[in-house]
């Protein structure tokens, strides 16, 4: 952003929140979903938890990532405490399950797999191992 580089910041329990809560309003919902078609055009690699059911739903690909709250909990954990900081996995994981509720449970673009999406469950995958599943299901092996 503006020259600076905020990934780790993308993923603070805050900020993650507050999308999520943010993202049951239905205006905001129709503006986020415009700026992201708009951003899209000509081709993308996106990731969001309604981007194959709603912002792009005949998408050549689509690829649905699960694991287990524990195992989510663990990563962004990790991811944390790279940054420098104490990360408690299990109010983590707590985070989680009540992100996902609410995701879940909206009105408004609920998350859920595509009919068409490619369900990958990535317990048990590092990212190289993710990225390899889907590249071989871009390249249509899967």
């Amino acid at each position: 952003m503006n020259g600076r580089d905020i990934t780790g910041h993308v993923y603070a329990p805050d900020l993650s929140a507050a999308a999520s809560q943010v993202a049951q309003a239905p205006g905001v919902r129709l503006a986020v979903v415009a700026q992201l078609r708009a951003m899209g055009r000509g081709g993308v690699v996106m990731a969001g938890r309604d981007i194959g059911t709603v912002v792009f739903p005949d998408a050549d690909r689509k690829f649905y990532l699960t694991a287990s709250s524990e195992v989510r909990a663990r990563r962004r954990a990790a991811q944390i405490e790279q940054r420098g900081e104490h990360a408690d996995p299990e109010r983590l994981r707590v985070e989680v399950e009540e992100r996902d509720r609410r995701d879940a449970g909206r009105a408004v673009a609920p998350m859920r797999p595509a009919d068409d999406a490619v369900i990958l469950d990535t317990d048990d995958l590092d990212l190289p191992a993710v990225v390899a599943e889907v590249l071989r299901g871009v390249r249509g092996v899967a």
